[in-house]
This record gives structure tokens, C-alpha cells and sequence, in this order.
């Protein structure tokens, strides 16, 4: 569970200091595959743990497509 929070907090650190977030453009292409590596790697980083990219993945698409519901 606390790896899951984890995870939901990095990627918004990483939608952030991408500048997703602050994009103005109606419709984004966002690499989820990019995403999960990235947040695998600042775990990695952050001593967190080693997270599988693969199964981060769909952590971020699973969360992706709750806010796209939901916007």
C-alpha cells in the first residue's frame, strides 16, 4: 500500500516537473511507458525499493484513464 502511494506521488512529481500540468493544449500525448520508467528510476533513486517499470505501467494507465473519466 505505501508503495502505491508512492507511486501515485511520484508521478505527479513527474507530471509536474515535466510541465504536463501546466500545458495549455486540449488534447496530450503522454508516454506512459515514459512515465513508469521514470517512476521506477526516482524509487530507485529515493531507496524506495525496485519497482518493476512493467508493472508500474499499469499504475500510471490505470490512474490515466480514472482522470480521464473523471475530468
Amino acid at each position: 500500500e505505501d508503495d502505491l502511494y508512492y507511486m501515485m506521488d511520484a508521478m505527479v512529481d513527474y507530471y509536474y516537473d515535466s510541465g504536463i500540468l501546466e500545458s495549455t493544449a486540449d488534447e496530450l500525448d503522454i508516454d506512459l511507458q515514459q512515465v513508469a520508467d521514470a517512476v521506477a528510476a526516482q524509487a530507485k533513486k529515493d531507496k524506495v525499493g525496485t519497482f518493476d517499470p512493467e508493472a508500474v505501467y499499469y499504475v500510471v494507465e490505470a490512474d490515466m484513464d480514472f482522470q480521464e473519466q473523471n475530468v
